[in-house]
């Protein structure tokens, strides 16, 4: 029969307060961890499952590093899968109607040079399948206390079904309109 029996030192090290302390300090620091990427993780799912429902995407622009981020949604917003295409002002420039363009570039440039700071259009997109959408782009950017533009923060909603549903209710008012005036 073999018993373990550490050595007589290891008892001394693991009974030194300070050895102890760190070790309650390493295990909470660890449970704390454990818990804001759980919390980290739920929101990202809660944000994930708001913006498909709400056809909502975002995005954000990072004007230090001129790295951009869009969420999920906003891919499908300009019908890309998430993460199939590399997200930037010039791809979503590429998805956005002709005719849409150059007003959408005086106000991205106004912005860029301070002389505005939102951003609030209604913009046709064609998806890569050839379908037009209409989205209501929004941004607002972020300056230092010197105005040097430190990052533009914006969401892209898909409100194709809203557009269409105002154009209907135009179209049966005109033809409510014409009816009465027929009858006349």
């Amino acid at each position: 029969l073999m018993v373990f029996n550490p050595a007589p030192a290891l008892y001394k090290e693991f009974g030194n307060p300070s050895y102890i302390s760190t070790l309650l300090g390493g295990l909470l620091l660890t449970g704390l961890l454990s818990i804001y990427l759980l919390r980290s993780i739920q929101y990202a799912e809660q944000m994930d499952i708001a913006q498909r429902s709400s056809r909502l995407g975002s995005w954000q622009f990072n004007a230090i590093t001129k790295k951009v981020v869009w969420s999920d949604q906003e891919y499908r917003c300009l019908g890309f899968e998430p993460g199939g295409c590399v997200p930037g002002y010039d791809t979503f420039l590429a998805a956005v109607y002709p005719q849409d363009r150059v007003p959408l570039e005086d106000h991205h440039r106004d912005l860029m040079a301070g002389k505005r700071d939102d951003l609030d259009v209604f913009l046709r997109v064609i998806h890569p399948d050839g379908s037009e959408h209409v989205v209501h782009e929004r941004a607002r950017a972020i300056r230092n206390s010197r105005g040097k533009l430190m990052s533009i923060s914006g969401t892209t909603q898909d409100v194709t079904e809203l557009k269409r549903q105002e154009e209907r209710l135009r179209l049966s008012a005109r033809l409510m309109e014409s009816t009465q005036e027929a009858m006349v």
